[in-house]
């Protein structure tokens, strides 16, 4: 009976349980030697339970921990100790069991309840869900779909009159509101929010179809408008009152199945997009005001579900303006909601996601309009469009830096629909509206990274930036293969990119963009020299172009290497080039050389143009091209000079021996001039050759420009000897190599003394 007792017993509740840990300390010797664990005659005591006085509890022993043993007292320090012995006892004992002394627990001496853990906390209770709120929430919206498709059969069959739906629609909406708000203080909570969400998308319905498919004069669009707002205003004070999830989540599935399940094929933009804008507001605030931030991405995908689905089925040419209109306004919207997010201390990936998400539906959607041949023609509207959704990915990262991508990928895609356009619809009627949507992106998304750097400094720097003046120069590629004459109106374009490109290079400390722009700027008039017609060559225009160019890299590149170098504070050893050209694998490399690269660059790649424009153009008289080749020649030999990178010097003789031999082979001819090229070919041996005497000093003990000096005049001996014999021939032509070698022999004896 005892045995029965104790293990059929109620389960103890835990503030019991917790009165176990705090036994008075009073006890006999006996009982101590008791709960030392020291029983005499039996293995198991069991300890019968008997009714205390009131206030106190006798919970048996076993289920009770073991408590610490006392201070032993100076008789009970006596008492030897007694080793259980093990023999084999009986099924039942034959002794009777030592009786455990009643212990009283005052309620003062109970411990609190121990609070539940974590994992107790985020544990899911699926039965809780599956069983009670999972039905209830579906029998609202079965509820919801009744009434909706109650009324749309109504409508086909005219059973009842207009008038008394509307009059049943709005009691029936109102009842299930009131009936929710009686439940909750009865505490139905779950049946309460069912009912709620589900009145308020009855009302939500009913006043969207007065509106829209019965068009009752007395709900105009004020009335209608203000309607939905108490609506929405009653939703959200519903969910924020009775903490109610349920009826923020069926009120916004019922409000966006709304114009769905109503819709009679009648086109109404205004009156949807503004119901769809009054819906995500309210939205919005349930989610601000019970941290539900989740609804603003449920949210964000039914009204991009929407306008997808307007753009399907109504969208046309002449609705461009209210498609813009509503994508902007959308996209505003939730960027907006993400500032007041921000305000608040709630930021969230849950409003960045959905004003992104939004955003970059627009840039996509932009694509998807250029496939009408209409819309190609107007590159002022299709540009506004994407320009507003890229501000709005540009002032999500302005806010999180962490967003920081999302920058380039609005620029991507920006750049990708200039592409797309410019191959489909560019003539020369609309090249200026394509180069000024390439200079606009190109230079916000180069400057926009330095911006966001100098308001956050903790931010760490972006790579990106640089990115954008070449991808403009590749962009401005495109006209020159899809139109048969190019207007010049594209070299000043081309000239501010560069200009962006320098100025990124001076503020990042970085000639990476410099170094690409200079290619990509060559690559370009490469592209403008092939494409031009033969008969509209303009050379000195080509020639300005040219020399423009190489000036404005030279110098440039010259200033921010300059700027770079007085930037490094004093006494540091790493030089800042060392630093910028890494990029480009020269590591290792000597000072000088490293910062004569730019310049040299900007002086030899101009050689390759004038190659180009000498090989296709008809030029009887070589002064324009030799003139500047000439300047170019002054450019290189001056950085050689400067930085002391005297390797410079027989690279420029390459690339004029490879000019004069071309000009030389296509367009020389005796009959016309032949005493300018010959004192042209005279001239630049010249130069060469009087370049280490006039820079002893930085070619005392330099081989290499010593040696270009005295390969020099033998090189154009073979261009003078072929100028001589065609124009002036005559019988004494060995003379000539002995009278070209008099002034090489007097520089030697010069070097000599």
């Amino acid at each position: 009976m005892t045995r029965r007792r104790f293990g059929g017993g109620s389960r103890r509740s835990q503030v019991e349980l917790c009165r176990l840990k705090h036994p008075l300390p009073s006890q006999s010797s006996s009982s101590q030697s008791t709960a030392l664990g020291l029983p005499e005659t039996a293995d198991i005591v069991l300890t019968p339970i008997e009714t205390g006085p009131p206030g106190s509890v006798t919970p048996p022993d076993f289920l009770a921990p073991v408590p610490p043993a006392p201070a032993l007292t100076s008789e009970s320090a006596n008492v030897p100790f007694v080793q259980r012995e093990e023999r084999v006892q009986p099924a039942m004992p034959s002794v009777p069991p030592v009786m455990a002394p009643w212990v009283n627990v005052s309620p003062a001496a109970v411990a609190s309840p121990p609070t539940p853990s974590a994992r107790s906390i985020l544990k899911f209770d699926w039965e809780q869900f599956m069983g009670v709120k999972l039905f209830a929430w579906l029998g609202g919206l079965a509820l919801f779909l009744a009434v909706a498709y109650f009324v749309k059969y109504s409508f086909e069959r005219d059973l009842i009159p207009t008038e008394v739906r509307v009059a049943l629609g709005f009691l029936a909406g109102l009842g299930l509101l009131v009936g929710g708000v009686v439940l909750k203080q009865r505490q139905y909570a779950v049946t309460s929010h069912t009912l709620c969400a589900t009145g308020v998308v009855v009302l939500y319905a009913v006043t969207f179809a007065c509106r829209a498919v019965y068009h009752f004069s007395f709900f105009g669009p004020v009335l209608t408008f203000l309607l939905m707002v108490l609506i929405t205003a009653t939703a959200f004070m519903l969910a924020v009152r009775l903490n109610a999830m349920a009826v923020a989540i069926l009120g916004m599935v019922g409000g966006f199945l709304t114009p769905v399940l109503l819709s009679t094929g009648v086109e109404n933009p205004v009156g949807l997009f503004s119901y769809i804008a009054l819906l995500d507001a309210g939205l919005i605030a349930v989610a601000l005001a019970r941290r539900w931030h989740f609804l603003i991405v449920l949210g964000a995908l039914g009204t991009a579900g929407m306008e997808l689905g307007w753009s399907e089925q109504f969208f046309t040419v002449d609705k461009i303006v209210t498609a813009m209109v509503v994508l902007l306004g959308f996209d505003a919207l939730f960027l907006g909601s993400n500032e007041v997010a921000q305000r608040r201390k709630q930021p969230n990936i849950w409003f960045q996601g959905a004003a992104s998400g939004l955003a970059l539906l627009t840039l996509v959607y932009a694509l998807f309009l250029l496939r009408y041949d209409t819309l190609g023609q107007r590159p002022a509207l299709l540009g506004t469009l994407v320009l507003g959704a890229d501000l709005c990915l540009l002032a999500l990262t302005l806010r999180e830096p962490r967003l920081g991508p999302l920058q380039l990928l609005g620029g991507a895609l920006a750049h990708f629909f200039i592409a797309i356009w410019t191959v489909q619809n560019v003539s020369n009627e609309l090249l200026f509206w394509g180069l000024g949507l390439v200079l606009v992106f190109a230079t916000l998304h180069s400057i926009f990274p330095i911006i966001s750097q100098r308001l956050r400094p903790d931010a760490a720097p972006v790579w990106w930036s640089h990115l954008f003046p070449p991808l403009a120069l590749l962009l401005m590629l495109i006209p020159f293969f899809q139109l048969a004459e190019v207007s010049i109106l594209i070299w000043p374009v081309i000239l501010l990119v560069d200009l962006l490109a320098i100025g990124l290079a001076l503020v990042t400390a970085s000639l990476v963009s410099i170094v690409a722009v200079l290619a990509l700027t060559v690559l370009v008039a490469v592209a403008w020299i092939f494409r031009v017609p033969i008969e509209s060559v303009e050379l000195p225009f080509m020639l300005i172009v040219v020399g423009g160019m190489a000036a404005v890299f030279f110098f440039a590149g010259m200033f921010v290497i300059r700027k770079l170098v007085a930037r490094e504070p004093e006494g540091t050893t790493a030089d800042p080039l060392a630093k910028a050209f890494a990029a480009f694998g020269l590591t290792g490399v000597s000072s000088e050389l490293l910062r004569s690269q730019l310049p040299a660059l900007s002086a030899l790649l101009p050689f390759l143009l004038l190659i180009l424009i000498t090989s296709r153009i008809p030029l009887p008289n070589p002064s324009p091209v030799f003139a500047l080749a000439l300047a170019l020649i002054a450019l290189l030999l001056s950085v050689a000079r400067t930085f002391r990178v005297l390797l410079l010097t027989a690279v420029g003789l390459g690339c004029v021996l490879a000019l004069e031999t071309l000009w030389h082979s296509r367009h020389f001819d005796v009959a016309q001039m032949p005493l300018v090229p010959l004192l042209w070919y005279l001239g630049f041996a010249a130069v060469f050759v009087g370049f280490p005497f006039a820079n002893r000093t930085q070619c005392r003990d330099e081989m290499l420009p010593w040696a270009v000096a005295a390969l020099s005049a033998p090189l154009h001996f073979s261009l003078i000897y072929r100028v001589v014999t065609a124009a002036w021939p005559n019988g004494m032509m060995g003379l000539l190599p002995a009278v070209f070698a008099l002034p090489l022999l007097g520089c030697v004896v010069v070097l000599l003394k």
